[in-house]
């Protein structure tokens, strides 16, 4: 079986995401969710967010950072989501719900997302298969006027 590839990003394309974008939680559930019917167990909790693209991004993917606070993980409890670009137009907002992840399965207080920092994005890496994943993790996005 071939290794999925490993999707690598210059500074330059994070440093342009946090001139494009803003990004602000709406809600999340705290319940976890099956991906699909035939998973053995619900990893994934519902978030909402609110995103504001302000400025043309020259790339296929803006790369969020999903941080779980208070739990006994700490700092590390966090993990990247991808979201398409291509289905977005600039000057715009956008109300995108997903199903986050949740990697270590333990309690946490909260969850915080944000535009994710190239150093951030280097310990979390996803490749070609993720990115496939997170298609099927994206309920809904809104355009919002």
């Amino acid at each position: 079986m071939k290794k999925a590839k490993t999707i690598e990003y210059p500074e330059e394309a994070f440093d342009q995401a946090l001139d494009s974008f803003s990004v602000s939680l709406l809600s999340f559930d705290n319940v976890l969710e099956q991906l699909e019917p035939d998973d053995f167990l619900p990893r994934y909790n519902r978030i909402t967010i609110f995103l504001s693209y302000r400025n043309q991004y020259s790339y296929p993917i803006l790369w969020l950072k999903v941080f779980r606070t208070g739990s006994k993980i700490g700092a590390d409890n966090f993990y990247s989501f991808p979201v398409q670009t291509e289905h977005l137009s600039a000057e715009s907002n956008y109300e995108i719900e997903f199903l986050g992840f949740d990697a270590f399965n333990e309690k946490f207080h909260d969850i915080e997302v944000s535009i994710i920092s190239a150093d951030d994005y280097s310990k979390r890496k996803l490749n070609t298969n993720a990115v496939e994943r997170a298609k099927k993790q994206t309920v809904r996005t809104e355009k919002k006027t």
